[in-house]
């Protein structure tokens, strides 16, 4: 009979940066049985287990894109039933650095295609006319209007 408790944390700290932690731990329950629910006893320890993971990726420019890695695991075997009373220990870092390079958008730095430039040229007239330039107009036709009846009646 055995235990088996298990702690998980995944953290998103920024947008590029991501943390994982994950520990398990088991535990040989045979000699206490009876004092499980009495003591609170969780058994002999048998085996560890962590696991650390880090992530971040930068999003310096549109063109270049890295991503650093760091992880390490931990493990701590001690069985039971072996000729003798010892451990294995196991510990594994590794870290990474990748990155991709896209050379479309590196060349667009310097040069742009002309299917580009055109198509993000604004067009220099609009053919459409709001409502606030009509109100306007009528206004200003009204107080033509106005004043040429006024320049009538005075003459």
């Amino acid at each position: 009979m055995g235990l088996e408790r298990r702690f998980t944390v995944n953290y998103k700290v920024f947008d590029n940066t991501q943390l994982n932690y994950t520990k398990n731990i088991k535990s040989d329950m045979s000699d206490y049985r009876d004092e499980v629910l009495n003591q609170l006893k969780v058994g002999a320890l048998t085996n560890i287990n962590e696991t650390l993971n880090y992530t971040f990726s930068p999003q310096w420019l549109s063109w270049f894109k890295p991503n650093f890695t760091y992880n390490t695991n931990y493990a701590w075997i001690q069985p039971r039933n072996g000729i003798y009373d010892a451990a294995n220990l196991n510990l594994v870092r590794n870290s990474g650095v990748n990155f991709s390079i896209s050379p479309t958008e590196v060349i667009e730095i310097f040069y742009t295609p002309v299917s580009k430039r055109e198509s993000t040229k604004t067009p220099s007239r609009t053919r459409s006319r709001g409502l606030a330039s009509f109100d306007a107009e009528d206004e200003n036709k009204k107080e033509d209007e106005k004043n040429l009846q006024k320049d009538q009646k005075v003459s």
